[in-house]
């Protein structure tokens, strides 16, 4: 016993220790409990199919290298925001340690969902985690309960936070749909981008009950896209288009705002409340190590359409955003104005050439339905080409 006394009026000692059968650190000669008795605890996070899973832990575990930690599930790659990969498969390991604190994409392999569990120590959650400026840091979620976002960073300058379900918290232009869902969750990783150019540190402290004050419940699946839903795949790795103001055009509740790249769907919302910032999630795609998500790359053009439910119709807007291309900056946001007499085609049209028969001139009109190369090649009965009227890149 490391601690003992001689007790006055008697022969014998009192030994200070943890007394508890339970506690990591039971000390069996302990007569006298000093209140330093500590626990191992369990953690479950759930991770999804076909999608990157960005995960944390909020117990300092036991085993923290990644092959015994991620023993439980099969991973095809899992990386974190230093761009080290863990892909077994591969037989890249350059990860190593799991750390307190860090967020980690996870993808899984197979077709069903997947649980990890994993055995620590308790945090403390007075310890602060360091965030770096320019750059996206990937923070552990600590706590083992839900808190608001906008409390938990309320001394912390952000100008961006975000989760692998598309939802953020951007304070410049008062959006917050993580809140929304239900604020930041046990299990869960976070990617949050600074707002200014200094080394910051996020402490999550003991809860205090005023710290849920701005968990609020709001109806989420009402700007769920009805239109292009089944188009869209929720990769878990989102870049945030906000539409602060829409201008011209007859703009109802229940109309969408499209998201393109390269003619591809990658995000849309539908419009729930005309006096609110629009947030579309644009998903990102990944091509590498066997693992394949549609959606943008970086560096591709940001197309944005509204789509009308009265007329069923992708109406073509021009837009005025922070930024043009997908990946540039961490986020995109602006206002956009709709042109009404400018109606996005459905499909390719080649219409008949007027007039018809001419001499020397004729007109043909097309429509593309998305933009990119464009030929239009005029040839006569024998097959021979005669001429090319149109040989270049082309606007939807």
């Amino acid at each position: 016993c490391g601690q003992c006394t001689t007790s006055s009026g008697y022969v014998g000692q009192s030994c200070y220790g943890c007394m508890y059968e339970g506690a990591t650190n039971y000390d069996s000669t302990a007569t006298i409990d000093n209140g330093s008795c500590y626990y191992t605890v369990e953690q479950s996070v759930e991770l999804l199919p076909y999608t990157m899973n960005n995960i944390s832990f909020n117990v300092d575990l036991l085993d923290s290298d990644i092959v015994s930690a991620l023993g439980g599930v099969s991973t095809l790659l899992v990386y974190n925001d230093s761009d080290q990969y863990f892909v077994e498969s591969f037989d890249i390991n350059q990860i190593g340690e799991l750390e307190l604190g860090e967020g980690y994409y996870v993808f899984i392999s197979g077709s069903d969902a997947a649980e990890l569990n994993v055995a620590g120590y308790p945090v403390d959650l007075n310890q602060g985690l360091t965030l770096m400026p320019y750059m996206m840091n990937n923070v552990a979620y600590l706590p083992d309960e839900a808190r608001s976002v906008e409390e938990v960073f309320s001394d912390v300058s952000v100008l961006l936070v975000s989760n692998d379900q598309g939802q953020y918290y951007v304070p410049s232009v008062g959006v917050n749909s993580i809140d929304a869902a239900g604020g930041m969750m046990p299990g869960k990783g976070y990617q949050v981008f600074l707002s200014g150019g200094g080394v910051d540190e996020l402490v999550y402290g003991e809860l205090d009950d005023s710290r849920l004050s701005n968990l609020y419940s709001y109806d989420l699946e009402s700007t769920e896209s009805q239109v292009y839903g089944d188009l869209i795949t929720e990769t878990g790795m989102s870049y945030p288009i906000i539409i602060t103001s829409i201008a011209g055009g007859d703009i109802q509740i229940g109309d969408e705002i499209v998201a393109y790249a390269n003619g591809q769907v990658v995000g849309a919302t539908r419009i729930a409340d005309t006096n609110s910032p629009v947030v579309i999630s644009a998903w990102e795609g990944y091509d590498d190590y066997n693992v394949y998500l549609p959606g943008f790359n970086a560096g591709d053009v940001i197309d944005i359409r509204y789509y009308s439910t009265s007329t069923q119709s992708e109406i073509v807007v021009s837009k005025n955003l922070t930024s043009d291309y997908y990946g540039e900056n961490v986020l995109s946001y602006g206002d956009i104005t709709i042109d009404e007499s400018s109606v996005v085609p459905s499909g390719f049209d080649l219409l008949q050439n007027y007039p018809n028969p001419f001499n020397p001139n004729t007109t043909i009109e097309y429509n593309v339905e998305t933009s990119g190369h464009v030929s239009l090649k005029i040839y006569d009965i024998m097959g021979r080409l005669v001429k090319t009227l149109v040989n270049e890149y082309k606007a939807s």
